[in-house]
């Protein structure tokens, strides 16, 4: 069975690309950077806050060191170290929203939430387009139980990063948990073409195919197939494309695909977390139908930023 590609894989890539050269490290100092990521994704933060502790002495004024020292802290919960460096990395020329983003979560965990809320605003100030940044906030009043303002910051995170798949999450949750939880079903669906492989994705997978069937009036024992067909009878709908919420680019989406002809395959893949074991019979018994859409799909990836 083919794998289903992220338009994200290439994004992070550069992205991180070109954070690397605004920083003039020798060779011998990259190998000494990636030493401590391996130190750090090991468990060993301790042994990689030496590491970028000598680093630092030959570049005291570098953000992107800063923040990697403090995230190091951040994971062994020293929040307060966190954040005293990232107070100091947020003032460096190679400031980055990820680490108001940080420091607001610092703050928060220890038990400022407030001053964390105005962290993460002053990091918008500098970054408006962040989606890390609008998240955080969104997820600050989640868990303050006013969801109308956290779905409103996670509403603005995705119209400001589009590609930012957190937001995407966190919309379709509180909009699942909500009176109509429809609402909810557009920002899963693209968090899940965004995000493929993610543990998030196969949780959303499932939820999808849930609220479908209470929607339509299903019952528990549809099949995807059902759930398919209904789904493209209703595209046309004027309730349904009068929805408060919408993804700019997902209905047209639906229509490639259904031109395509893989509107069966790619709803079986969607929402394969209903059934695991009966999406995997149907990929099996229709691998070559299965096959020519994840080949089409890889090469039709869906972006919000651009459909």
């Amino acid at each position: 069975m083919k794998k289903i590609l992220s338009v994200l894989c290439c994004m992070l890539l550069a992205s991180a690309m070109a954070f690397s050269q605004k920083i003039n490290f020798t060779e011998e100092e990259y190998s000494l950077i990636e030493k401590a990521f391996e130190q750090s994704d090991n468990g060993e933060e301790q042994k990689a806050i030496e590491t970028y502790a000598e680093l630092l002495n030959k570049y005291p004024e570098s953000g992107f060191l800063m923040y990697e020292t403090a995230y190091c802290y951040y994971k062994l919960g020293k929040y307060k170290d966190a954040h005293e460096f990232l107070e100091k990395a947020e003032k460096c020329e190679d400031v980055t929203a990820d680490m108001f983003a940080v420091d607001g979560n610092s703050l928060d965990n220890m038990g400022l939430s407030e001053f964390a809320v105005e962290k993460y605003k002053e990091g918008l100030r500098l970054f408006p387009d962040s989606g890390h940044l609008h998240v955080e906030l969104g997820n600050v009043y989640t868990m303050k139980k006013d969801y109308q303002e956290a779905l409103k910051w996670y509403l603005e995170g995705i119209e400001h990063e589009p590609n930012y798949t957190s937001n995407y999450y966190r919309a379709s949750v509180l909009l699942f948990s909500s009176s109509n939880p429809v609402l909810g079903l557009e920002y899963a669906e693209v968090h899940n073409l965004l995000s493929p492989s993610s543990a998030r994705s196969e949780e959303l997978s499932k939820y999808i195919a849930i609220v479908y069937k209470k929607h339509f009036a299903m019952g528990d024992n549809a099949s995807v197939s059902d759930i398919a067909e209904k789904i493209k009878e209703n595209l046309s709908a004027e309730d349904y494309n009068q929805q408060q919420y919408h993804v700019a680019g997902i209905r047209s989406f639906h229509v490639r695909v259904i031109e395509a002809g893989h509107w069966e395959a790619y709803n079986q893949w969607l929402m394969r977390g209903s059934d695991p074991e009966a999406f995997s019979e149907w990929v099996e018994q229709n691998e070559e139908a299965f096959d020519s859409f994840a080949d089409w799909y890889n090469d039709n990836l869906f972006n919000p930023g651009t459909e």
